[in-house]
């Protein structure tokens, strides 16, 4: 259950997508989890000449799921980011994402499950500054077992830092169908995700958050785990900037990105993954929800050739 409650609730938020099939495990196969991320945007002057901007991230996550009980399962999650920003826009040069946070499943009688997650942290250019820079995300889920190959869960989701309906207890469902290791899907209101292995070597993955978040990738599996892929992202990062006018609202950064990736086992249960292409439609706007955009003056930013690296340890 937890997997699916974490599922959801990483779904909702920025620059969480490295860390989703990890957290698809069944019962009694829970795996610790450390993830590592890092990307370089060179200086690019804005098409309109009025800025010139460069961006860099670094990202870790955790999971680390205990047993209690033979039914009951607890999972310490923690996050820590750098958005880092050179730019002659008037934007701050440092944005921080720090998060810690705990979660349960119960596995009940007759294959019903119970789960919930709750973190607390703090996601701006100065964290912890004071309680507007505080984020808090709070989801709750109920599954039952349909057949041995199908599952349906119902969740509620709260949070103050996500790019749509903020501050908003969010219900949703989710129904799961998993015929074969080649088909998996998780389809449900308002996100999808699905991955096809439709020959021996070739797949296609595929997550939604509609219309805020999406991932495409078509790849051919050269053995075991290492791969080449095609893939295109459509996603935002969000923070509270500490001397913001209004309190409702957020800093975002938006922008498309198509590449070309390789991903290689290194080490013992480490996989790494080295992607480059290209950015664009690229903006840093300021509002309350991603749906102002285009209401809040946004500033448009240069499109160009990015890198991005990944280091995953499952154990």
């Amino acid at each position: 259950m937890l997997k699916v409650v974490l599922f959801f609730f990483f779904l909702t938020q920025p620059a969480n997508a490295f860390i989703f099939p990890s957290l698809m495990s069944p019962k009694g196969q829970e795996k610790y989890l450390i993830n590592y991320q890092g990307s370089y945007f060179p200086d690019v002057d804005s098409k309109d000449g009025t800025n010139r901007t460069g961006v860099h991230q670094e990202l870790l996550t955790f999971s680390a799921p205990q047993k209690v009980t033979e039914d009951t399962v607890l999972t310490f999650t923690g996050k820590a980011q750098l958005f880092g920003i050179n730019s002659t826009a008037p934007v701050p040069s440092n944005f921080y994402d720090f998060q810690l946070g705990t979660g349960f499943t119960y596995y009940a009688p007759e294959e019903k499950t119970w789960g919930g997650l709750l973190q607390i942290g703090s996601a701006s250019d100065v964290p912890f500054d004071n309680w507007s820079v505080v984020t808090a995300n709070a989801t709750a889920a109920y599954g039952f077992k349909q057949s041995n190959v199908s599952q349906w869960f119902l969740l509620v989701n709260y949070s103050n830092n996500r790019p749509f309906l903020n501050n908003t207890p969010l219900p949703g469902f989710v129904y799961s169908y998993t015929p074969s290791p080649e088909l998996r899907m998780a389809l449900g209101v308002p996100f999808a995700m699905i991955y096809w292995k439709f020959h021996p070597n070739w797949f296609v993955n595929f997550f939604t958050v509609v219309p805020w978040r999406m991932r495409a990738d078509f790849g051919y599996i050269l053995f075991g785990p290492a791969q080449i892929f095609l893939a295109a992202e459509y996603a935002q990062e969000l923070f509270f900037r500490k001397n913001r006018l209004e309190k409702d609202h957020r800093f975002f950064y938006d922008e498309k990105k198509i590449s070309l990736g390789f991903k290689m086992p290194i080490g013992f249960n480490i996989l790494s993954e080295i992607k480059g292409g290209w950015a664009f439609d690229r903006t840093f706007f300021e509002a309350s929800n991603y749906s102002k955009k285009y209401q809040s003056q946004p500033i448009h930013l240069g499109q160009g050739f990015y890198v991005q690296w990944a280091l995953q340890s499952r154990f």
